[in-house]
């Protein structure tokens, strides 16, 4: 008797909910290019593109993401329901002594240290 087939349905995580709205308010709210943008998450533009058409990034440049929006400051955009007048608040917020933005952690609920790795 043959096996029954199944078919594995692939399950999207709720923080990606909205991923192209949030990618379109990170780039506002950076002032990068779609190209730096990119270029510093080790990537093509094609890439790029295609997320904001609606497919989701994978693991990997998930992380490269979250790293760059974290040294930015602008972690909350990609972690939180953010409008665009948030945004607008994230982005004027004043930085530390340093002249380096505020940091925010990567993810909620971890600890980090200043260097943005999880404490052990």
């Amino acid at each position: 008797m043959p096996r029954k087939r199944t078919r594995h349905r692939r399950t999207v995580p709720s923080y990606l909910d909205g991923f192209p709205e949030k990618l379109n308010l990170l780039k506002d709210a950076s002032g990068l290019s779609w190209a730096e943008l990119a270029r510093r998450i080790g990537t093509n533009t094609l890439t790029v593109r295609r997320w904001r058409a609606g497919t989701h990034p994978n693991s990997q440049h998930l992380l490269a993401l979250m790293d760059l929006a974290g040294k930015l400051g602008l972690a909350n955009i990609l972690t939180t329901n953010c409008s665009p007048h948030d945004v607008k608040a994230i982005s004027s917020r004043p930085s530390n002594q340093a002249g380096q933005p505020p940091k925010t952690p990567l993810l909620s609920g971890s600890i980090h240290d200043e260097t943005g790795y999880t404490k052990r």
